[in-house]
């Protein structure tokens, strides 16, 4: 069997914007930029993350809410806050290795060779 891959390589993220982690935005994310969510469980969860590659603004009168749910006060909230997924560039061996480690799980069976093109 033969199976042939398009590769895509992922975007770094663009200086200015805080990079989440995960697929949440936690207080953990927050507090990198905005001193008064450190006091917050650093897990406090504040909604999805922006969609890999998507960037998020969110204004001063939305920064002022999240804050409100966990009782700080929005003295030193920024007029606006740009939040991306954070990505890394793959390299094409990480991604043959992926790709090839995946298949053998889908076709146990068969004999499996992935090959990249240009």
């Amino acid at each position: 069997m033969h199976l042939v891959f398009g590769l895509l390589l992922v975007a770094l993220e663009v200086p200015g914007c805080t990079a989440i982690e995960g697929e949440r935005i936690v207080a953990r994310d927050l507090g990198a930029v905005i001193p008064s969510f450190v006091a917050v469980e650093q897990d406090t969860d504040f909604g999805p993350s922006p969609s890999p590659g998507v960037r998020r603004i969110l204004s001063r009168a939305q920064l002022s809410r999240l804050a409100a749910t966990v009782g700080l006060a929005s003295d030193d909230l920024p007029e606006s806050l740009c939040l991306e997924r954070k990505q890394i560039i793959l390299d094409a061996a990480a991604i043959l290795a992926s790709l090839e480690s995946a298949a053998r799980e889908i076709f146990p069976a068969e004999e499996v060779r992935v090959e990249m093109l240009d």
